[in-house]
């Protein structure tokens, strides 16, 4: 008896312990190796042969990036399911007559979610997975509908050509720091973007950039699964033989400040890059 308590409380122990010490080594092991990786933007050249994805759904008070989006014009494309009220319809397409956005609505409805914004599930992935068959330009950049970019999206897409890559993560940086959680993710997103040096695959459904045939490839054979179903993305077009690359192009984002706040791309929260949380 003696030793099955000894044994339950040493497990205890390294649970609380020991694996979120070896989450944290492991995320400043990655830091420290990519610490000398600096980047320039200088020698890129802007591409704009690309499209942006961003889906919509719920409420139109949701697309809050509209008037950052409105320089690209039919290059923009709101994703939308079927089943939404008749109101949220007439309010979408009369922002898309008025910025000049395309929209495109899926054959499928999107679960109710009592008036709630719902960023998790897999709505997001099937949404631009068959939106990805109206998209008329080499590249796509699936964006959120909250999210905006530092730098213009020419620019990344003209990295991405750059480099040669076939699809890329970009770099995530919360915008707020007005609690203790708050100001904690900021030290956990630095790290979790130095990581991403390393392990490109991390990619964020909030932004990535991809070869348009390349994303519609990888999301073709998406399991749809709703946790890790980002990071999901960049695995299978790596396993795919794809050139997966990282660009710390900046994306700014609001992280949660209270516990249980959730988390704006549909990830639980953040629990480390190494746990693929972002």
């Amino acid at each position: 008896m003696a030793a099955t308590s000894a044994l339950t409380a040493a497990l205890v122990v390294l649970a609380v312990v020991g694996v979120p010490a070896v989450a944290v080594a492991v995320d400043a092991l990655a830091s420290l190796r990519a610490r000398g990786r600096v980047y320039a933007f200088a020698g890129t050249r802007a591409n704009s042969d690309f499209e942006v994805l961003v889906p919509i759904w719920g409420s139109i008070r949701y697309l809050e990036n509209a008037d950052y989006l409105s320089a690209h014009g039919d290059r923009v494309v709101l994703c939308t399911p079927a089943g939404e009220s008749d109101d949220f319809y007439s309010d979408l397409y009369a922002l898309a007559r008025r910025h000049g956005f395309r929209v495109f609505v899926a054959s499928f409805t999107a679960p109710r979610t009592g008036g709630r914004r719902a960023t998790s599930g897999t709505v997001r992935d099937r949404l631009i997975r068959d939106a990805l068959e109206m998209v008329r330009a080499k590249y796509v950049v699936p964006l959120d509908a909250d999210t905006t970019t530092v730098r213009p999206l020419d620019l990344l897409v003209g990295e991405l050509v750059r480099q040669g890559a076939d699809l890329a993560s970009v770099r995530l940086v919360p915008l707020n720091s007005d609690t203790l959680l708050a100001r904690l993710q900021h030290y956990e997103y630095r790290l979790a973007m130095q990581f991403r040096f390393l392990a490109s695959w991390l990619v964020s459904g909030a932004c990535h950039v991809a070869r348009t045939e390349v994303l519609a490839d990888v999301m073709s054979r998406h399991s749809l699964f709703f946790q890790g179903n980002d990071v999901e993305v960049g695995l299978i077009a790596r396993a795919l033989g794809y050139r997966v690359a990282h660009i710390p192009f900046e994306v700014p984002t609001t992280v949660p400040g209270t516990p249980g706040g959730g988390s704006g791309n549909g990830w639980p929260g953040p629990v480390g890059s190494s746990g693929c949380s972002w």
